[in-house]
């Protein structure tokens, strides 16, 4: 199972960049309390005053807002809820249709037929939607 897995190096990659997302982001809330770092304005050489929005790389690796706030720790901030929600939507989603969907292709095979074909309808219509 291992060797397979190890062999598609795009998986191992994605699960690894979220498994780190969603470490970084319960790092950034147990250890710094979710703190958002501001940089409101600076100076520069001359002795001007640059106010925010800043640039990615300039002060903080993603830049800020137009409230100078760093834009690194908004992500780090939200990544959990995001990556947990769609992890339990996923869940749910497939409890939900292993349920109506062994009992229908066990049980009811004439029903399966008909829920088949009225659910593919709505499924094409979706997809054909997001591909315009």
């Amino acid at each position: 199972m291992m060797e397979k897995t190890v062999r598609q190096p795009l998986l191992v990659a994605g699960l690894g960049f979220i498994v780190v997302m969603l470490a970084a982001s319960f790092i950034h809330m147990g250890f710094f309390d979710s703190y958002v770092a501001k940089t409101p304005y600076l100076y520069d050489s001359e002795n001007n005053m640059i106010g925010a929005p800043f640039a990615p790389f300039d002060y903080s690796i993603l830049g800020t807002d137009f409230n100078g706030n760093h834009l690194i720790y908004y992500i780090l901030k939200g990544a959990k809820y995001t990556i947990l929600g769609a992890f339990s939507i996923g869940m749910v989603s497939f409890f939900v249709a292993f349920i109506i969907g062994v009992p229908l292709g066990f049980k009811f095979k004439g029903t399966a037929k008909v829920v088949e074909n009225t659910i593919s309808g709505p499924l094409f219509y979706t997809c054909l939607t997001y591909c315009l």
